[in-house]
């Protein structure tokens, strides 16, 4: 049974317009009718419709909204940086920072809405943390920080004030957020004091062909998978496994015109949220084509194949590869947050 109001714990999201709306429809039903698990919060903007919010007060245990209260930055160096990205709609996402100042609640654990839990996450609310320290899993694109779409923390009215104040001190000159979004503000924050989570905990693709035997390997440990980037289940027209993993959920707790009301919504007017302005080109993920052990067995035996008949060419086809590590060091002309597709056979 969901815990009572007046609970120390509950997990807590951010919807800031319709476009989520699919997501944060899932998110709670999955917490509350499948995992049965703790209370479920609901931060809410006035850019989400009335019809929307109809669903959603039918999912959350309390919506709390922020009208009032919307955060945002103007630092010349923080607008840059998503200009770099070509995510200037991300500078919304600091309103995130509103739920450190939930302090009727002890212990809270924060999940985006394009996250798909796959196992409870319950036992996120036994992560012990010391003062003002937050637990999150690493960030696939550099490891060396946490990916901000899954937190465990202890709300702080004076922790807020000190991250909102980042927003607006006039004194502030440098950049407060190295990706112009709240990912880099609270890494750059909470630098030294932040507790790993296994990866599994919050799983974010990456097309690099090294993680597919990891993913094989892996694969009956992962927690939740993170739908991160501009193409969400909902609103994409790829076939891919993960999305139909999620479809397959949302299908389950959801009928047709139900369906067809909050897809149609997410779909509908204006939206200024998360990677509504961005333009990536579509890509596919080489796990997708992955269904069976089998089928990962066969392809890396052809790729094995194909290095042995190829001899000459293999060489520099794996240097090749292995500059497109990262997304900066493939031959792009501007900055992305994806990989681009390859004519490698390693990819």
């Amino acid at each position: 049974m969901s815990e009572q109001k007046g609970s120390v714990q509950a997990y807590i999201t951010l919807l800031i317009n319709d476009s989520y709306l699919p997501g944060a429809l899932l998110l709670a039903k999955i917490l509350k009718e499948k995992f049965q698990t703790k209370r479920k919060l609901l931060i809410l903007t006035a850019g989400v419709s009335s019809e929307a919010v109809n669903f959603l007060v039918e999912s959350y245990d309390e919506i709390i909204p922020i009208d009032a209260d919307l955060l945002s930055d103007t630092n010349d160096s923080t607008l840059e940086n998503l200009k770099l990205l070509d995510r200037l709609d991300l500078d919304l996402s600091f309103n995130k920072l509103h739920i450190f100042n939930q302090t009727q609640y002890k212990k809270l654990v924060y999940l985006d809405l394009d996250i798909l839990p796959l196992k409870p996450l319950d036992d996120l609310f036994e992560v012990e943390l010391k003062g003002n320290e937050i637990a999150a899993s690493p960030d696939a694109g550099w490891p060396d920080i946490f990916n901000s779409g899954l937190l465990v923390f202890h709300p702080s009215q004076k922790l807020f004030s000190e991250l909102s104040g980042k927003l607006t001190s006039p004194e502030t000159d440098t950049t407060i957020s190295f990706d112009g979004a709240d990912q880099g503000l609270l890494n750059q924050f909470f630098k030294g004091k932040w507790v790993r989570l296994p990866f599994s905990y919050n799983v974010t693709f990456s097309n690099h062909y090294e993680y597919l035997p990891a993913l094989n390997f892996f694969m009956k440990e992962i927690r939740s998978f993170h739908f991160i980037g501009s193409s969400k289940p909902w609103s994409s027209f790829e076939f891919s496994k993960f999305n139909q993993l999620w479809w397959d959920e949302f299908n389950s707790f959801f009928n047709e015109e139900q369906k067809r009301q909050i897809v149609s919504l997410s779909r509908s007017g204006k939206q200024q949220g998360e990677a509504e302005n961005l333009v990536i080109p579509d890509l596919i993920n080489s796990w997708n084509r992955l269904t069976t052990h089998e089928d990962l067995a066969a392809e890396l035996n052809n790729k094995l194949e194909d290095i042995k008949d190829d001899s000459d060419n293999a060489k520099t086809e794996i240097e090749d590869a292995i500059t497109q590590v990262f997304p900066w060091e493939s031959y792009r002309n501007e900055p992305t947050r994806v990989f681009p597709k390859s004519d490698s056979p390693y990819f």
